[in-house]
């Protein structure tokens, strides 16, 4: 059952708190949902300007609080959270919008990203990695545990028997396309040189090719081009 839902509020209406950090909106139709996130979320340079319970009130809450994240619902209102994303990408398209629920399938993830969104995680996340996922969506990282990516990665490339082709219909060479699918599994460009057998170095030049080849500004950009071709 949904409960009663509130209009969009502001947390702090003070602009000079509001300018030192990192500006929030938590979207889920549950207050209670929305209390935990906003205690997990509790730190000096993340601050939560806004809460909104239902898709219409996250559209006018991003609008008057013109967020840099966006926490949202994966089924608010029982619609999926891809389309929601892509409205409020309308209206904000800076934002870094990174979706929760308490599951999901890999489906629902490639939805989400090609739809623009950042990241994924599931609700138990602890306070700690959920902060550093707000932060590293703001840097153009992705949200997602390496577990969850190394599944949609999986999921993407099997489904179809898209493996083969996707490296040509991306432009990107056999290797390039080895680091893609490392990069879209959450590893940095130590890991995939370590991976790989390959320095740092070497790792670093073929994230810079993929995000030229892919005109992608950085990595989860590309990591949505990405999902878009497979």
């Amino acid at each position: 059952m949904i409960e009663a839902q509130e209009p969009p509020l502001a947390a702090d209406s003070d602009p000079a708190t509001q300018a030192q950090g990192l500006r929030i909106l938590i979207v889920d139709e549950h207050p209670s949902v929305r209390a935990a996130i906003r205690r997990a979320v509790a730190a000096r340079d993340l601050l939560v300007v806004a809460e909104a319970g239902s898709a219409d009130d996250a559209g006018l809450a991003a609008v008057r609080s013109e967020p840099d994240v966006i926490l949202l619902e994966n089924e608010l209102d029982d619609a999926g959270g891809h389309r929601v994303v892509r409205s409020l990408r309308k209206l904000l398209p800076h934002a870094a919008i990174v979706l929760f629920a308490m599951s999901f399938a890999e489906q629902d993830v490639v939805d989400a990203m090609q739809a623009g969104a950042m990241g994924f995680l599931e609700v138990g996340i602890g306070a700690h990695a959920l902060q550093r996922a707000v932060r590293g969506a703001v840097r153009g990282d992705l949200a997602m545990s390496g577990d969850w990516a190394r599944r949609v990665v999986r999921f993407m490339t099997s489904r179809d028997g898209r493996g083969a082709t996707l490296a040509g219909d991306l432009g990107l060479t056999a290797r390039e396309l080895e680091v893609m699918r490392l990069l879209a599994e959450g590893l940095t460009a130590r890991q995939i040189g370590a991976s790989l057998g390959i320095s740092t170095r070497t790792a670093e030049g073929h994230v810079a090719q993929i995000l030229r080849r892919l005109g992608a500004r950085n990595r989860a950009e590309a990591v949505r081009r990405y999902y878009e071709g497979a």
